[in-house]
């Protein structure tokens, strides 16, 4: 009687087959993965901000009426307006106190070289491991979804966020979707700076499409 079964050179081909069919479909569950988190985690933050933003105008007024952001009332419009409605695990000054490795951490998506913004004092690390510091400029708070842990880049873990009267939004999320290709693709030859990214996300239904600098 016949032994039914596989020959040595048999197994090593499936062996084979099958490692090749991972090689090719493992990155791309990773990857899968990888955006369905850092949507989940921005939908998160942008709720926090903004339940954060409300209970500040029960408070203080309606955001017309608060204190106008510069550099240097940085420190106490973060203490009034923002840190009291948020869930703060502590405060840090710099970077190594944030847990960061050098002052200036985080990079552009394509390029991937320095944004050329460095960690501020009166930064915040909330309960669940987000970065969060308010400076003044156009768009005023910076997240960085898990902290110090990589990649640092904008766009998948770092966003920025405006304070308006509307609450707080992504930066320029009014721009049509031709600003976004030009300022958040990896396509993009115009501005690899991804500050866009956080905008481009919302406006095309909290997903990450193909043509997201990831």
């Amino acid at each position: 009687m016949k032994k039914l079964g596989f020959t040595l050179a048999e197994a090593l081909i499936t062996l084979g087959i099958i490692g090749i069919v991972s090689a090719i479909t493992i990155p791309s569950v990773i990857r899968h993965y990888q955006k369905q988190r850092t949507v989940s985690q921005l939908k998160k933050v942008y709720t926090v901000l903004n339940q954060a933003f409300k209970m500040s105008e029960i408070d203080n007024g309606t955001f017309e009426n608060w204190d106008t952001l510069t550099n240097n009332n940085r420190v106490e419009y973060t203490n009034k307006y923002l840190k009291p409605y948020l869930k703060v695990l502590k405060v840090c000054n710099n970077y190594t106190e944030c847990g960061y490795s050098k002052s200036q951490p985080w990079v552009r998506p394509i390029s991937k070289t320095p944004i050329g913004h460095a960690i501020k004092t009166n930064s915040l690390i909330l309960a669940d491991g987000t970065y969060l510091e308010v400076f003044s400029g156009e768009y005023h708070i910076m997240v960085d979804l898990n902290g110090a842990f990589n990649p640092n880049q904008l766009g998948r873990d770092v966003f920025i966020f405006v304070i308006n009267k509307k609450g707080i939004t992504p930066y320029k999320e009014d721009y049509s979707n031709n600003k976004f290709s030009n300022y958040c693709s990896k396509n993009s030859t115009k501005n690899d700076n991804g500050q866009y990214c956080g905008a481009k996300i919302i406006s095309d239904g909290w997903k990450i499409k193909d043509d997201y600098p990831w």
